[in-house]
This record gives structure tokens, sequence and C-alpha cells, in this order.
């Protein structure tokens, strides 16, 4: 065939051709090699290689946005060859495991059953090579975890979805430890609006420490990120518009206070989030993504719903921690004396979990009195951001320490109480601590043999799974 034909392929014809090959960049580069005409055309289309990148990973690209012009083709070769290494990496990790394991396809060696490997570390020095790419082998890791599932036939099948699977939750979890160092040791952050921005920071990064294997399969780290903030953009987006219509239909401007209970009618009335009185140990209900689902949560995460909210609307709020409750805080600085002066105002308090209800102190003194706490001014202090997030792992380890005590816990929950009762102890460390122990066990993560994730790719006996063992 004469190759200048190529040469002469309409834009529709060849867009055609290439969205039939979006799932196949190396296709793409053979093709360009068919005629002179066809590799200058795809070789300097940046657009097309960058299309192709984002169609494979679900990272952007790593360059310098100044290089992101001329770089694209040279990023996805890049990547596609460290994928391939890293895929035969883990194949040999799997051979590996599965002779140390004796597991075959034989119906009567197909699972494991009282190995002592089980549970532990296993120290394979190609783990360390993968740990050193970190989020860069996450989709390929993901891909191999997806196709080989716990459904699959073969003993080496599953085998290699564990291995995928244990390596991207250990990455995932490397990398929220680092998110939290970046997070805790930024001072810009402090009271007020930076404050409510580190709580919805963290509160993120708690979905994101939070996911199941299965989760993890369907929404990578960064999108659990970016759909929780995408989604309270939009809460706010409508509720900005709402004011607005307000204020035009009354022809005058709302005070903090009308402000903040329009609000509150729509998050409560129209989106009907409320709290979880029918499952409060539910850990779920700590996860701000779960809480945006189901329209459910517990105070402290309802509230952390508002302030984040209200922050996007530029209202000042805050969390107080009533001893077991929690309710959101603002103040009207709308009220003025007799010569005009705006004067301080006793603050209000909202009751996210029951329906927004207006507090007085002497509500909140009467909500102390029913726990049978004596009252102390200290307790409407504003929360810091830290001391929410302790809270939260407070919630969470007493929610699956609860679980795990039942007979028939849900799976995966001893692994999920690791690695918050992880992240929690280095949380309450000094700073100079926490910033070195984040830094070793980011560099040292060993690859743990779990019980719960084995038995979920159908490779561990049900007699063989010691709970709270991860």
């Amino acid at each position: 065939m004469d190759s200048s034909r190529f040469d002469e392929l309409s834009n529709d014809v060849f867009e055609l051709i290439l969205g039939f090959l979006l799932d196949d960049g190396v296709a793409v580069g053979r093709l360009s090699l068919c005629s002179v005409g066809l590799h200058q055309r795809i070789k300097a289309s940046n657009e097309i290689w960058k299309e192709l990148y984002s169609y494979r990973w679900s990272r952007s690209c790593s360059l310098d946005r100044s290089e992101l012009e001329s770089k694209y083709r040279e990023e996805y070769f890049r990547r596609h060859v460290l994928d391939q290494h890293v895929s035969n990496l883990l194949f040999g990790m799997t051979d590996d495991l599965q002779q140390i394991l004796n597991l075959t396809d034989d119906e009567e060696n197909n699972k494991v059953d009282g190995d002592p490997h089980i549970g532990q570390a296993w120290d394979h020095i190609t783990w360390k090579t993968i740990l050193m790419y970190r989020d860069e082998v996450t989709d390929v890791l993901r891909l191999h975890a997806r196709e080989n599932s716990p459904l699959s036939p073969g003993v080496h099948q599953r085998l290699l979805g564990f291995l995928a699977c244990r390596c991207l939750q250990n990455i995932q979890f490397g990398e929220c430890l680092s998110d939290w160092k970046r997070l805790t040791f930024n001072d810009t952050y402090h009271m007020g609006e930076f404050n409510i921005k580190l709580m919805e920071r963290y509160a993120i990064l708690i979905c994101q420490i939070q996911q199941t294997p299965e989760e993890q399969m369907e929404c990578p780290k960064h999108g659990v990120a970016e759909d929780v903030s995408n989604r309270l953009d939009t809460m706010a987006k409508e509720c900005s518009e709402r004011i607005e219509q307000r204020c035009t239909e009354t022809g005058k401007t709302l005070t903090v206070v009308e402000k903040l209970l329009l609000v509150k009618d729509i998050l409560v009335k129209e989106h009907q989030f409320k709290g979880n009185t029918e499952n409060y140990y539910d850990y779920r209900n700590s996860l701000l993504r779960h809480v945006l689902d189901v329209k459910k949560g517990i105070p402290l995460t309802l509230c952390v719903l508002f302030a984040c909210v209200c922050r996007r609307l530029k209202l000042h709020t805050f969390l107080v921690g009533l001893p077991g409750h929690v309710v959101l805080g603002f103040e009207d600085h709308t009220k003025k004396d007799e010569n005009g002066l705006y004067v301080p105002d006793d603050p209000l308090y909202l009751d996210v979990f029951r329906t927004g209800q207006v507090l007085s102190v002497d509500d909140c003194q009467r909500i102390c009195a029913s726990y049978g706490v004596g009252w102390s001014d200290q307790f409407l202090r504003p929360l810091t951001a830290s001391q929410v997030l302790d809270r939260t792992f407070n919630n969470l380890s007493n929610c699956h320490l609860q679980a795990m005590a039942e007979d028939a816990p849900s799976p995966f929950r001893s692994d999920l109480f690791f690695q918050q009762r992880a992240l929690a102890s280095i949380h309450r460390q000094p700073k100079s601590i926490a910033g070195a122990l984040v830094e070793r066990i980011t560099q040292e993560l060993p690859l743990t043999l779990s019980p719960e994730l084995l038995k979920h790719y159908n490779l561990l006996s049900s007699s063989h799974l010691p709970v709270g063992n991860t």
C-alpha cells in the first residue's frame, strides 16, 4: 500500500482512528511509522499524547507546567516502560509467594491454613523497589488488582491480585502520612478560615486512610479529595445563590445570623443532613465523603461539613467540643450600640446533629448536665483542626474496637483500625518526633501478609483469620 495515502487522511478519519486507539499509545506510536507525514503529524501533536496520557493514568503529568507543551509523548513512554517494569517485578513476587505459601490449583492446596507467614511482614527485596516509585505506579497496581480479582479461577491470578492490592494499600498509606506531615507542619494555618480549611484537609485525609481495598479499586486517593471538594463547592454555590436571591426579595442585606440560618435550612431541610441515630457507631459516620453520600453522620463530622460550606461563603464559624457532643458556633457582628458602633455579641450555637437547633450558652450547659459533667467555660473554646482530628481518631478507634469484638466483624476492620491508630500515634507526638517517624515509616513500610486481604482473595481458609492481626 502506498504510504503517502496515510498523509491524505482527513481530520475526521484521523480522529476516528485515534479514538479506537485511545487506550494504546504504543499502537499510536506504531501508526506514526506508516508514513513520514503521519509520523510528523502524530509526533508534533502534544494534545494527542496529552489525551492518551490522561486516559491511561489517573495522575496528571509530573512535569513542570512549562515543559508540558512538548513532553507528553516522552512522559507517556517513560511511564509505559515503568509500568512494564513494575508488572514484571509483581509477577516475580507472585511466583515467590506462591512457593513460600505452598499454594497450587489443587482443591486441597489452594488456600493457606496455619502458615506462620500470615500476618507477618514479608521482607522481599522487590517490594522495596516498587515502594521507591510511590504514586507513579499506583495505576498499574490498581489495574492488576482489578484484572486479577477474588473471583479469578487460578491461585496465581488471585495471589497476583492480592499483592497488587496490598502494594497499593501500602503506597497510599505512606502518601497519606506524607500528606499529614505537609499539612501539620504548614505554619500558615491558624484560627479562622485557615483552621477550617485545615479541618477539611484533615477530613479528606481520614477518608483516604480509611478506604477499604474495594474502595481503592473504585477511586484513587486524589479522586477522593477532588470529589469531596467539588461537592462542598457545589453546595456552597447553591447557598450563595439562595442568599443573593433572598437579599433581592427582601431588598436588604442579610445579617450573619440570617445567612447562617438560611444555610442551615438548605442543608438540613432540603439536603436532609441529620444525625445517624440508628447506626451511631458505624465508623463511616466519621468519613466526610460517606456523610456526603448518605446525608447522615455524627456531630463532629456534620459540624465539619457545615463549617466547610460556611467557609466558602466567608461566614466565620467554629467548632465547640462539649463533653460527649460537638456543636457549631458563630457570632453576630452586626449589633450596634447607641453611638452606632459595633459591639461584641454572645456567640450562638447550632446543634447540627439535631436538625440544626439554635442553642444558647444555657442550652450547652444543659447538654453537659445530661452527661453528668460539671460546667466549665473552657468547653466553649473553639476547637483547633488538630483537636478535631484527635477526636476523629478517638471515634474511629472506638467504632473499630467495638466492631472487632463482634462474632463476625465486617471485612478489613482490623486493617483500617491499624492504619488510623498508626497515624493517631504519630499525630500525638511532638513535631520533631512525628516528622522523623513519618520519614522513617514511609521509607521502610513493611509488606504485611494481611489475613483479611488474603481471605478477601479466597486464599485463606475460614479457620485462619486472627481477629485484630494486621
